[in-house]
């Protein structure tokens, strides 16, 4: 589409480098990124961008890089609040004997409000600007969303056990269904359902399930695979393995993201291939677990969708996704013994697009691509210790300690030099600080 002179952007944002991340691997130098009515109109060279749009604010960051907002495709926002409980237990003891009596005691909407925020602010400026949240109280979630105008997608959880948000599987459908159906329309919030582990869902449930997801067209997202005894207990149960008892039940389509995904097989690989499905991978929680590491090499031969996710704060210590991507990263060479077992663009795109994929969202974020929403950061390449001259993608996947400035969800600045434009934090922090010492005496 042609502009002209007198075209008529709300943004301009002049960087060193642009990162679209599709095309896959490109990197522009000194262009510029152009918004209007929260969605990305044009990537230029500086210089067409200034003669082909009038801006009502012009953004220079001449020492930054402009890449999509990352995507964290699975956490527990709320369980930032737990940090360190019960920390050096193993996990099974520890979900026994702490994360799980605290639960049941004090999860409600205030915990969740209070720990969203803070894992919210904690994410929001170590790049992620969209987030799937699989916890209680998906309203409460929801709302803190459009509060602190960040993205997220809530889960309608699905679950056959008594918990802290609903006593069954019918009252799980309809408080799921009730937030769907408010938050239907909004340009902030997506629902996806967010079940239990299919060991722990009957059949009746799980074609209730999918009835559901194909109707209201919303992604599945379930903790599969996750341990050699998971995999054990569905076959002795089912007489299959349990993604076999999904694909079977109607469930393994494009809209299903298993969780975690660590006993993988070849035919599992080929199975999710081609539905078309993906894997959220989270490296430090699966390692907490010892639960192992998704064979990421294979997932990508076999053309996998994969994405990243952080999980729980009681399974990973802070919801850095950059910190996620590095960590798989060099997983995934471990594993292989490779350099090459994984492109730096591949890992950047598990953190951006891939994870919008996951989430149901891949048409409208993940990547620098005009007509989609204005999701953005920029990174100081300073402060992250990558030198200046050419951007090498390898340096912002394995870097440490990114500088992450400034954020734009929708083309509006949420994050400014490093300060979260509509976060409280110290009350944020307050807040957060008063539940752990009611946790640390209970």
């Amino acid at each position: 589409m042609s502009h002209s002179a007198t075209s008529h952007a709300d943004l301009i944002i002049r960087a060193r480098w642009l990162l679209p991340v599709e095309p896959a691997g490109v990197s522009l130098e000194e262009h510029a990124l152009v918004v209007g009515d929260g969605l990305i109109l044009a990537l230029l060279p500086q210089a067409e961008a200034m003669r082909r749009f009038g801006a009502a604010t012009v953004i220079d960051r001449p020492h930054h890089v402009l890449l999509p907002g990352l995507v964290n495709a699975h956490s527990r926002a709320a369980t930032s609040l737990m940090r360190g409980l019960g920390a050096g237990l193993p996990p099974e003891e520890r979900q026994q004997r702490h994360i799980g009596p605290a639960e049941a005691r004090w999860v409600g909407p205030g915990f969740v409000r209070d720990g969203t925020r803070l894992a919210m602010l904690e994410m929001l400026r170590s790049g992620t600007t969209c987030f799937g949240d699989s916890y209680y109280f998906a309203d409460t979630v929801a709302a803190l969303a459009v509060e602190h105008h960040m993205r997220a997608s809530v889960g309608m959880l699905v679950g056959e056990r008594p918990t802290p948000w609903a006593q069954g599987t019918e009252e799980c459908f309809a408080r799921g269904l009730a937030v769907h159906d408010q938050y239907r329309d909004h340009a902030l919030v997506r629902t996806h359902f967010a079940a239990d582990a299919p060991n722990a869902l009957g059949d009746p449930t799980l074609r209730h399930l999918r009835l559901l997801a194909d109707e209201l067209d919303v992604p599945v997202h379930m903790p599969l695979h996750q341990t050699t005894d998971e995999v054990s207990l569905g076959i002795a149960s089912h007489g299959l393995r349990p993604l076999e008892r999904l694909a079977g039940l109607g469930l393994l389509t494009g809209g299903f993201a298993a969780l975690h995904a660590t006993e993988i097989s070849g035919e599992d690989c080929a199975r999710l291939a081609a539905a078309g499905a993906s894997i959220v991978h989270c490296p430090t929680r699966s390692l907490l677990h010892a639960s192992g590491c998704i064979p990421l090499a294979r997932l990508l031969d076999a053309g996998v969708g994969l994405a990243l996710g952080t999980g729980g704060a009681e399974s990973c210590n802070r919801p850095d996704l950059f910190g996620e991507l590095r960590l798989a990263s060099l997983l995934a060479r471990g594993q292989s013994r490779a350099a090459s077992a994984i492109p730096a663009a591949t890992a950047l795109s598990m953190a951006t697009l891939g994870g919008a994929r996951a989430l149901g969202l891949g048409e409208q974020l993940g990547s620098l691509v005009p007509g989609k929403y204005a999701d953005l950061i920029c990174v100081d390449l300073g402060s992250s210790g990558i030198p200046p001259g050419p951007c090498d993608l390898w340096q912002l996947v394995l870097g440490d300690d990114h500088c992450v400035t400034d954020s734009w969800i929708g083309g509006r600045q949420v994050l400014e030099d490093g300060r979260a434009l509509y976060f409280d934090e110290t009350a944020v922090r307050a807040a957060a600080a008063a539940w752990r010492q009611r946790l640390g005496s209970a």
